[in-house]
């Protein structure tokens, strides 16, 4: 019981610790904008067919928020055409046909690895296997959460209708019901899981429990 409740400690101490670190401005910004080029990086890589572009949020006093940004997509035949027609005819300003979604770092990114590093911490297991298994995990995790982002603008595309990357009827209502499963609630179970493999298997937690499960078994 004792060490249950100092492994709680730790894991509390250590995720409010993170997660205010995280928040810290200097901090958010430059971890902002890295998984913010990252996503825009590899959701063009994997839908070249899309025009894709992040902008910034701007909150409501018109200033930049570090930690929401929209994830925009278009058309491009449908976007060079608009273009095309505002040059023809002298347009100064013109709106082109793209759509967007919100993506808020705080909950794609933030909290995930938080729980995950601060889960780690407060495992009682070696000092360099815990650096190599939160090292691994991490890996994991970042390229569910870029996977996710990828998945989400491919679903907003094809559920916009607007000539790319279409499904049939089932198919987006499939895509619809796995987007909605795509939360925070998500990536924390799965990194539950991968601490699971890679923490709570190499713990004294692990033996612990399999001496109460053969007891329990007399």
């Amino acid at each position: 019981m004792k060490d249950i409740l100092k492994f709680v400690g730790i894991f509390l101490l250590s995720y409010g610790l993170l997660i205010y670190l995280f928040n810290f401005q200097p901090v958010k910004s430059i971890v902002s904008k890295i998984f913010r080029s990252t996503v825009e990086y590899t959701v063009k890589m994997a839908l070249p067919e899309a025009y894709i572009q992040t902008q910034d949020y701007l909150d409501e006093q018109h200033k930049m928020e570090p930690n929401v940004f929209y994830m925009v997509y278009g058309n491009p035949a449908v976007i060079k055409a608009e273009k095309e027609f505002a040059t023809k005819h002298e347009m100064k300003e013109y709106t082109i046909s793209t759509y967007s979604k919100q993506v808020y770092v705080f909950h794609m990114l933030t909290v995930p690895v938080a729980f995950l590093i601060s889960i780690f911490i407060a495992t009682p297991i070696p000092f360099k296997l815990k650096l190599k298994s939160i090292g691994i995990s991490l890996f994991l995790l970042l390229i569910v959460i870029v996977v996710k982002c990828i998945f989400l603008t491919y679903y907003g595309i094809a559920d916009s209708k607007i000539g790319i990357y279409t499904m049939s009827d089932s198919a987006l209502n499939l895509s619809g019901r796995i987007a909605m499963m795509l939360t925070l609630g998500f990536s924390i179970i799965f990194g539950f899981s991968l601490w699971l493999l890679f923490g709570f298997r190499n713990s004294l937690f692990s033996s612990q429990f399999t001496s109460y499960i053969k007891s329990f078994q007399k």
